[in-house]
C-alpha cells in the first residue's frame, strides 16, 4: 500500500496537535508495506525435503538421491584359505521416487573381480512412523582376473528380490532388508576350461542388511550399517571353482554419502 507524498508529508509537518493522526498515517504506510512482504514470501513454495535413499520410502515423489560408498564382505578362511578374507567393493545407488509410494533404482558395486550392475523398482506404504515396501533388481554379473599366466573370466544374469522394513527415529532412518540371490546360467572360464552353472536359474542365497541413514544439514545423508550372508561359495568367490553346494554365512560392513 503506497500513499501520495505530499499527504504524508503534510501529516508530518502538521502542528503539534495533530500529533496523534501522524502517528496514525505512518502506522499505516508501516503496517502496508509489511503485509505486502508478508503475502509475498506466503505465496513462495514450501521445500519439501527429499527423503532417503535406501528407506522403503525413498525419496520422495520427483525427487533424486545418489548414495555412493562401500561395502566389505569378510569371507570365511575355510573358504579362501591363506588368500585375503576381505571383499571390498565400491558401490554407487540412484533412486528417484514416484508417485503413490514407487520409485526406480539402479545400484553399482564392483572391484574389478567382481562386478554388479542392476536397475530395479519398489513400492512402499507408510504406517505412522512404520513402512514396509518390496523391491526387485535385476541385471548382470561380471568378473575377471588375469595375473601370471591365471586368465579367468565369468558372468551371469541376475535377479534380487527382496521386502524392506523401515522405522523413523528421530532425524535418522533405519531399514532393514531381506533379498533372494538368484543367479540365471553363471559361466565361468580359466584358460580353455569353461564351466556352466545351471541352465536355468540357480537359488545362490539371501542377504540381510540392517541400515541407519542419518540426515546432515537441509539435504545430506550418511548411511552405515551390517549385514549377513548366507550363499553359496561361488557367489563371490568365483575364482575358486568351488564344488562345494552348501551355504557359507558370513558379515558385511556397508557405509556412504547420499546427496
Amino acid at each position: 500500500m503506497l500513499l501520495p507524498m505530499r499527504a504524508v508529508t503534510g501529516a508530518v509537518l502538521s502542528p503539534m496537535g495533530d500529533g496523534v493522526r501522524s502517528a496514525a498515517v505512518l502506522a499505516v504506510v508501516l503496517c502496508g508495506s509489511l503485509g505486502a512482504t508478508t503475502r509475498g514470501l506466503a505465496a513462495e513454495p514450501a521445500v519439501t525435503p527429499r527423503g532417503p535413499s535406501f528407506h522403503p520410502e525413498g525419496p520422495g515423489a520427483g525427487r533424486l538421491r545418489v548414495a555412493v560408498g562401500a561395502s566389505i564382505d569378510i569371507l570365511p578362511r575355510r573358504l579362501v584359505e591363506s588368500e585375503q578374507r576381505p571383499f571390498p567393493f565400491a558401490t554407487v545407488h540412484v533412486r528417484y521416487g514416484l508417485p503413490s509410494g514407487c520409485s526406480v533404482s539402479a545400484r553399482a558395486k564392483a572391484i574389478y573381480l567382481s562386478n554388479y550392475l542392476e536397475v530395479g523398482a519398489s513400492f512402499s506404504h507408510r504406517f505412522g512412523p512404520f513402512a514396509v515396501g518390496v523391491q526387485n533388481h535385476g541385471g548382470v554379473w561380471f568378473g575377471a582376473l588375469g595375473v601370471d599366466g591365471f586368465d579367468a573370466t565369468g558372468w551371469s544374469i541376475v535377479d534380487e528380490p527382496g521386502i524392506l522394513l523401515g522405522l523413523d527415529v528421530g532425524t535418522s532412518r533405519v531399514s532393514l532388508t531381506g533379498e533372494l540371490l538368484l543367479s540365471f546360467g553363471k559361466h565361468t572360464s580359466l584358460g580353455d576350461a569353461t564351466r556352466t552353472i545351471g541352465a536355468g536359474s540357480v537359488f545362490s542365497g539371501v542377504a540381510t542388511t540392517l541400515l541407519v541413514e542419518s540426515f546432515v544439514g537441509r539435504s545430506s545423508v550418511i548411511h552405515y550399517g551390517v549385514g549377513l550372508l548366507g550363499a553359496a561359495p561361488q557367489y563371490e568367490a568365483w575364482i575358486a571353482f568351488s564344488d562345494a553346494r552348501s551355504r557359507i554365512w558370513y558379515p558385511r560392513i556397508l557405509g556412504g554419502y547420499a546427496f
